[in-house]
């Protein structure tokens, strides 16, 4: 018996009703030529070697990887590490097609922040003999293993998982592999996040890779004209690094308004923070900093202090990349470890050194609110509002509108940008309709509420969907 508390509030299902629900699954996840779609578009190697899904059941994957210019060498047989990606993905499949009504992050859309991490752990091939022919793979999963496997990734628990993928040339064998994965879902992989020690190799990876991208994001808005530049950063392109950079190139190739969103929402908080403290030594809280480098540029007046929230891993990561750059001398930095799903932001705060609540204060939340569930922000914004205590005090933050979420915008380049998101494994969960009204119920009062087309101009209606408010406490 398996317990999905997640998508399935709790249903329980046997082997049996797991291969009776099949047809729905496969036609929503695992229809093969939907599945080649979305693995074309999130792995392009594998649209340029023409590999493609053929078949798909529970456990069971069948693809084919053509003899063709691109995949195989100097003798044209398929190149032998060629085989193994096609084998990984054909055995990824085929497990995958055990998780019933559950995205593979990074491959199917996800609605929610609840998926599936699938990751290869380890592979042995064997090659018998010189493939020459189209490459067809097949993975199958005894069924007497379904119950062990389907039992574990609902509990919660990690799945280690080998499975037996045959190559073949029409009835010929070429090679053998046996490739051992690694399945576990997102709420259960960040459960020890706090724990610099014990977070997730996997977790670690993906939260280090998501800030990077926006540095790369940041780092590509240097490239452009000096006076058609929305800001100008020359550290973003040292935090970004290779990775980053590559990263923010292929977000930008599947959602293309990614770039100018984040440029214009860097100068919006640029301009924001620069209006705020009119020469006055203040305090500035940067919840989920992450690698943002705009303290390094910005010149805050001295004796101010800047609070630093993350994860105890990220923070960590934070001080080795920022350790080569050029420090503003007139700012104190204190890093507050906090993991926004479990702390109070205003308790870690009060217990951070040297933190006033009754200094000047503004507070970033930026690139957040759309990633927490309508529970975890309204806790976050209740917070937030304790600490607002000057009245000069300003909160900023970035939010979409709750169509985006929905998906009811009735604008298809809107939907084609959330399911672009979606696919990437980064699903905008939460959202508002009315900023005006909805953050009054947490006691703040927006000041001004600007669609991210205010400088860049942009007639895709997805900018006046992503938006920038600031706002104070109220009376």
């Amino acid at each position: 018996m398996i317990n999905n508390n997640i998508n399935n509030a709790g249903r329980q299902m046997t082997v049996d009703e797991l291969m009776q629900s099949w047809p729905d699954d496969r036609e929503q996840s695992a229809e093969p030529k939907k599945l080649t779609a979305l693995f074309h578009s999130s792995v392009p190697i594998l649209k340029h070697l023409e590999w493609k899904v053929t078949d798909t059941g529970r456990g069971f994957a069948e693809t084919i990887l053509p003899l063709n210019i691109a995949s195989t060498n100097q003798h044209i047989t398929h190149q032998a590490a060629v085989f193994l990606i096609a084998a990984d993905y054909t055995g990824g499949i085929a497990l995958g097609t055990l998780l019933d009504n559950v995205p593979l992050v990074g491959i199917h859309p996800q609605n929610t922040d609840y998926g599936a991490y699938l990751w290869g752990a380890r592979a042995d091939i064997k090659w018998i003999r010189p493939s020459c022919d189209d490459l067809i793979c097949r993975a199958r999963i005894p069924q007497a293993q379904f119950e062990t496997i389907i039992q574990r990734f609902f509990r919660g628990d990690r799945v280690m998982e080998t499975v037996h993928i045959d190559m073949w040339n029409k009835d010929k064998l070429v090679a053998r592999a046996n490739i051992t994965y690694f399945v576990q879902d997102t709420y259960s992989l960040r459960k020890n996040a706090f724990d610099k020690d014990k977070v997730h190799v996997l977790f670690d990876h993906r939260q280090k890779t998501s800030a990077r991208m926006i540095a790369g994001l940041r780092a590509m808005e240097q490239d452009r004209p000096e006076d058609t530049r929305l800001f100008n950063d020359t550290y973003a392109s040292t935090v970004a690094d290779t990775h980053g950079k590559i990263l923010a190139q292929r977000i930008c190739l599947v959602a293309p308004q990614t770039q100018l969103m984040v440029a214009s929402r860097t100068r919006h908080l640029d301009e924001a923070i620069e209006s705020f403290y009119q020469g006055n030594r203040c305090q500035i809280v940067n919840i989920g900093v992450g690698l943002d480098t705009r303290f390094f540029r910005l010149e805050l007046p001295k004796g101010s202090r800047l609070y630093e929230l993350d994860l105890p891993f990220m923070l960590e990561a934070r001080t080795t990349q920022m350790a080569t750059l050029a420090a503003n001398s007139n700012i104190h930095r204190i890093q507050v470890p906090i993991d926004l799903r479990v702390h109070d932001i205003s308790e870690q705060l009060r217990r951070a050194d040297a933190f006033d609540p009754a200094m000047q204060t503004f507070i970033v939340w930026e690139g957040g609110s759309m990633y927490f569930d309508k529970d975890d922000t309204s806790r976050i914004l209740r917070s937030i509002t304790r600490i607002l205590i000057h009245p000069s005090s300003r909160f900023w933050m970035d939010y979409v509108h709750q169509s985006v979420v929905d998906g009811n915008s009735g604008i298809d380049v809107v939907d084609s940008f959330t399911d672009a998101m979606r696919c990437m494994g980064e699903p905008f969960i939460n959202g508002f309709t009315d900023i005006r009204e909805q953050l009054l119920d947490y006691g703040l009062v927006v000041e001004r509420d600007d669609a991210s087309d205010t400088f860049v101009k942009m007639s895709d209606p997805v900018f006046r969907l992503y938006r920038f408010c600031l706002a104070r406490a109220g009376n």
